[in-house]
């Protein structure tokens, strides 16, 4: 489930980014400096994040409740960027969604490594390729729908973020469950 997760993320990251630049353009008439404004932005997002803020937020909660949390708040981004009506309110709302995974993805390094217990190797391998491919698939399949309408890859995003939100939550809850049987 973590692998998938990492696919998931990684497409709809992927496919977020492959169109943000598009969108503003044709949404917002926003100029090369405006989009370079959003890309820089977000990357500065992520270093802070990943430096200040990742470490104290799982020492806090755990990896699974951040995991579902960010999740659920990195689909309520790609919803709420379809009815963003300024292109400050996209920023706003693509900073949000660059804050989230930039916890996500630390998080399912861990997880990962976690679960893996002596095939470490293997399965940081494994998160790598799943990775790879969400990163391929993402922006090819967000052009293909961005042509259709350019509302699509977000819908797309959302749904599959919210139905991977679903599943984790399913899985944790089946495994605590399994947990709490063995202690018995």
């Amino acid at each position: 489930i973590v692998l998938f997760i990492s696919l998931v993320m990684s497409f709809g990251l992927m496919a977020y980014e492959s169109v943000i630049g598009l969108f503003v353009d044709d949404q917002f008439g926003a100029t090369p400096r405006d989009i370079a404004l959003m890309v820089t932005s977000t990357g500065i997002v992520s270093v802070i994040v990943q430096l200040f803020i990742v470490d104290r937020t799982v020492a806090r909660f755990g990896e699974w409740p951040v995991l579902i949390s960010f999740l659920a708040l990195t689909a309520a981004g790609f919803l709420f960027s379809v009815f963003a009506k300024t292109y400050v309110l996209f920023f706003a709302i693509t900073l949000i969604i660059f804050l989230a995974t930039s916890i996500l993805r630390p998080v399912l390094n861990t997880l990962v490594s976690k679960l893996a217990g002596n095939e470490q190797g293997f399965a940081m391998g494994m998160n790598n390729a799943y990775m790879s491919i969400g990163n391929v698939l993402g922006p090819v399949l967000a052009g293909v729908m961005y042509d259709q309408s350019i509302i699509y890859p977000f819908i797309l995003g959302f749904v599959i973020l919210l139905s991977t939100t679903l599943l984790a939550i399913k899985w944790q809850w089946k495994n605590r469950e399994i947990q709490c049987n063995d202690r018995v």
